[in-house]
């Protein structure tokens, strides 16, 4: 059996972190001035997307074997870079305006994974790093749409939904190999990174003010 057991406590921390960049370049609007316009889209993007998992198992021995802390960590990081295309339309009003802004980015992800084990089985197991990187194609597409209120001609309010997919993303808990076998001269090295992908979408609600000079 390979049953790793934790009669003390086990403990998992997930934390993911995203952040990005890009540049835009909208063309002028086919029809200028009120009402319904359209300007389309070009630019360049990139995001960087990491997260880690770190388990930890701690094992009293029970009497019958050595007390020892398991961890098992896991991290990944994704850099997804790569052209843009969109559009922003907007139905424009002397008093408000609402709009949508959907982009889609021809996505490259360079990322570079790692799962770390140490105290496995045994407190005598020693820590072991494996690491894996690939280059995958990761379509990103992104939505904005919004309202915005023209409270007089150098204040506005706005308020809007993002919405934002990530494709073929590595994740921490998907790339964690659990092929472990006690039977095998050294099992601990059982458990190691490998190849899984996965995808990644984020939402959420933007407000604010404009000041227009």
């Amino acid at each position: 059996s390979n049953t790793n057991v934790y009669d003390t406590s086990y403990t998992i921390n997930l934390d993911t972190q995203m952040a990005g960049t890009g540049i835009n370049y909208f063309m002028d609007p086919h029809l200028p001035g009120d009402g319904f316009r359209l300007q389309p889209m070009f630019g360049f993007r990139f995001i960087d997307l990491q997260e880690t998992i770190n388990q930890v198992g701690v094992d009293s021995g029970g009497g019958i074997g050595l007390p020892r802390t398991t961890t098992i960590y896991s991290k990944t990081e994704n850099r997804v870079f790569g052209p843009s295309l969109g559009a922003r339309t907007e139905f424009k009003h002397s008093r408000f305006t609402i709009g949508a802004e959907p982009k889609f980015t021809f996505g490259f992800n360079r990322n570079n994974n790692q799962v770390a084990t140490e105290q496995l089985f045994q407190p005598s197991d020693p820590r072991i790093v494996t690491v894996d990187k690939n280059n995958e194609f990761s379509p990103t597409f992104q939505v904005s749409v919004y309202a915005k209120v023209n409270v007089n001609e150098h204040f506005r309010c706005f308020v809007g939904y993002d919405y934002l997919f990530v494709g073929q993303i590595s994740r921490a808990f998907n790339i964690i190999d659990y092929n472990e076998d006690r039977t095998a001269a050294n099992p601990a090295v059982g458990t190691r990174v490998r190849d899984d992908n996965s995808k990644f979408s984020a939402d959420g609600i933007t407000a604010g003010i404009e000041l227009i000079w």
